[in-house]
């Protein structure tokens, strides 16, 4: 019985990979189809989009980064004001406190990553134009960072207080390996299953972006320089990923 499960589940697995590939092939040749039909239409749409995009990049990185500022200040005066009216006996309050300290960590995280995408738009432009608007965008972009940084580091240090056996310190090289052993068996196990999520996701992540390369290459004649940062990225992480599981295995 259980070698006819096997079976049945093998079968299961090429057919649910088939469809996958057929999926694919229709989006990628289809689309690429659909897309070189319109492409001088949408050519110019696109080149009007990135003139549009490098027009008021500067400002966005602005606003981007004083917005950063503002949100980062206000979540750490959240963060104290729960960390203040915790009883310090309630078990439960303390573990929805330090879910709501994980979110605002992971909003300062992701504010961080698009100022850093914006700013590498406005550092692109430093040497094709007057740069006196960009230089002053990348000022606030290094002191929102900063900023931000610091908020994070508040964050974690509240979390600290929640836990006291939780160690590392953010400015520190080693944070990562010492916030992670001083994690208890249950925490380990929450960050081991988020990571692999995370590498599970990014695969269906990196297939669509590799799509989108295709079509937009029908339009823009893009060349191989994205394909290539695509593979070094991708590749990266299927080494990374299949050296730690033999690692770990040790």
């Amino acid at each position: 019985m259980s070698k006819q499960k096997q079976e049945t589940g093998r079968k299961a697995g090429f057919l649910q990979t088939g469809i996958l590939m057929l999926i694919g092939a229709i989006i990628g040749g289809g689309g690429s189809l659909v897309f070189f039909c319109w492409r001088e239409p949408l050519r110019e749409e696109l080149k009007n989009l990135e003139a549009l995009i490098f027009l008021y990049s500067s400002w966005a990185l602005i606003a981007l980064s004083v917005l950063g500022c503002i949100i980062g200040t206000v979540l750490v005066l959240r963060a104290r004001k729960k960390y203040k009216n915790w009883d310090r006996e309630d078990e439960e309050e303390a573990e929805r406190i330090e879910k709501s300290y994980e979110r605002y960590q992971a909003v300062i995280s992701l504010l961080s990553v698009v100022g850093i995408c914006v700013s590498g738009i406005v550092i692109s432009q430093l040497y094709r134009e007057e740069a006196a608007g960009n230089g002053a965008a990348i000022h606030f972009f290094v002191i929102g960072a900063f900023w931000n940084l610091i908020c994070l580091d508040r964050i974690v240090n509240y979390m600290k207080k929640l836990n006291p056996e939780r160690k590392g310190n953010i400015f520190s090289w080693n944070y990562d390996k010492e916030c992670l052993a001083s994690c208890d068996e249950r925490e380990k196990v929450q960050v081991f299953h988020a990571g692999y999520q995370a590498y599970l996701k990014s695969q269906y992540l990196y297939l669509g972006l590799f799509v989108a390369l295709v079509l937009l290459s029908t339009i823009l004649n893009l060349g191989i320089a994205p394909f290539l940062l695509l593979l070094i990225i991708w590749c990266s992480q299927t080494l990374i990923y299949a050296y730690y599981c033999r690692h770990y295995k040790k």
